[in-house]
């Protein structure tokens, strides 16, 4: 009996030596995620058509000319939701004009704004446009769409978006793109089309 008691003791222990204690780390990780969506057309002298793949893509604009208005200037002002929850750099391509020359066609960005409560604190402030694009094409302004021929960077900034989808109307940084041709130089062909290539990525 003595025996079989301390054999029962020495048994015993092997269970009691997987008893362990301690913490578990969880890490987690958000995928980079952006996009470019049209927010509003306002024509500038002319009717203008704007079509946008959403997310980044070829912007297309179809301008014509409306012989109604008396401007100086014929064109629109395109004005387009960011959104990011990274550190973006917003660039964009010339890909191609029709009845128009690339140069003929003023080209600048700005009127930079937030569109709701769910758009970063900072996202403003931080945003960056590039020097030469950050002029008014309706008011002599510096750059045109040649200058976008090899591609460039129009702006960068910080994270744009705190939360929400990439539709949802509160948390974007909207943006302004203006596109100007003299009304002589439309008048020739009384209706043009340009399209660019735009991307919203990280530096």
């Amino acid at each position: 009996m003595k025996y079989l008691i301390i054999f029962s003791i020495l048994f015993s222990l092997p269970a009691q030596a997987q008893v362990r204690y301690g913490t578990v780390g969880i890490t987690g990780y958000v995928a980079p995620a952006s996009s470019i969506s049209l927010w509003a057309v306002e024509p500038v002298g002319s009717s203008v058509i704007a079509n946008l793949i959403e997310g980044g893509g070829p912007l297309s604009l179809i301008i014509s000319l409306n012989d109604n208005i008396k401007t100086k200037y014929a064109g629109g002002i395109i004005t387009l939701a960011l959104r990011s929850n990274f550190d973006y750099q917003f660039s964009a391509s010339w890909a191609m004009t029709i009845n128009i020359k690339p140069e003929d066609v003023g080209f600048g960005l700005g009127n930079i704004r937030a569109s709701g409560s769910h758009t970063a604190s900072n996202a403003v402030s931080s945003a960056k446009i590039t020097p030469k694009f950050n002029t008014n094409p309706f008011n002599n302004g510096l750059a045109t769409i040649k200058d976008l021929e090899n591609g460039a960077t129009l702006m960068t900034g910080s994270r744009i978006s705190n939360g929400g989808l990439l539709n949802s109307p509160d948390n974007a940084l909207l943006v302004d793109l203006w596109f100007a041709i003299l009304r002589s130089i439309l008048a020739q062909q009384k209706t043009c089309t340009i399209e660019v290539m735009l991307s919203l990525a990280k530096p």
